[in-house]
């Protein structure tokens, strides 16, 4: 990459909490433009793709959220091959409340441990397939009601719970391990919701669908005591390769 001595400006930018890229184009020390600081960070995103997210365990609360399909930074209207059969929307609200064609379905599950899943679906058929090998077995699943949960429970020989909205849990139900306790419920994934929601609509300001599993990956680092912390050591200048 050029630039070597603005990437650790970049990097200590982003793990400072500058979110936007109009914060971190105000972030006077980066010095690059708009459009670099767009490249940069896709760059960063992708390469925090390699960590295979841990195996979920104990009480394991499962539910899909849903992002607006969005073709930001797309050009196609404009050349004549727009990218989705519709018009585009320039920043408005979408035309439909809820969920309908245009939206983008993500799988999260949230253990109590703390270990997390973020993935970006095309459908919902695939969640089973997403979630193969990713629960450890003699754990219970807590989720919405969706049939394809059922399967998931089967296939990883787990216990299987539907959370009613306004209904409080009394008993628990039979378990596969016995050792496991706590109240079985949707709060821990709901606020997940709310968070990447956040993230991603107001702080990133809107985000691609093509890139979206990318700023998930974001959010899953930037959680990390070692990104926060980290010192981004200054690489040498370009004479110094040719010394």
């Amino acid at each position: 990459m050029r630039r070597p001595e603005s990437w650790s400006v970049f990097l200590q930018a982003l793990a400072a909490g500058h979110r936007s890229l109009d914060d971190l184009h105000r972030h006077r020390d980066v010095g690059v433009s708009r459009r670099t600081l767009w490249r940069w960070r896709n760059v960063v995103n992708e390469a925090l793709g390699s960590e295979e997210p841990k195996r979920l365990k104990g009480i394991v609360e499962i539910d899909e959220t849903f992002f607006r399909e969005s073709f930001k930074g797309s050009r196609g209207w404009k050349r004549g091959n727009p990218p989705a059969p519709r018009a585009p929307r320039r920043r408005e609200r979408s035309p439909k409340r809820g969920t309908s064609w245009d939206h983008v379905p993500v799988l999260t599950a949230i253990d109590r441990s703390g270990n997390r899943l973020k993935q970006v679906l095309g459908y919902r058929d695939y969640i089973r397939e997403a979630l193969q090998d990713r629960i450890e077995e003699g754990s219970v699943l807590c989720t919405g009601g969706l049939a394809t949960y059922r399967g998931v429970a089967r296939d990883a020989e787990a216990a299987f719970h539907v959370v009613v909205p306004g209904q409080r849990t009394k008993k628990l139900p039979p378990m596969l391990n016995q050792s496991l306790k706590g109240r079985l419920s949707l709060a821990r994934v709901n606020a997940m919701h709310a968070h990447l929601k956040s993230f991603v609509n107001e702080q990133a300001r809107g985000v691609s669908t093509r890139y979206l599993q990318g700023y998930l990956r974001w959010i899953q680092a930037i959680r990390k005591p070692a990104l926060s912390e980290c010192e981004v050591l200054i690489p040498p200048a370009r004479d110094d390769f040719n010394t």
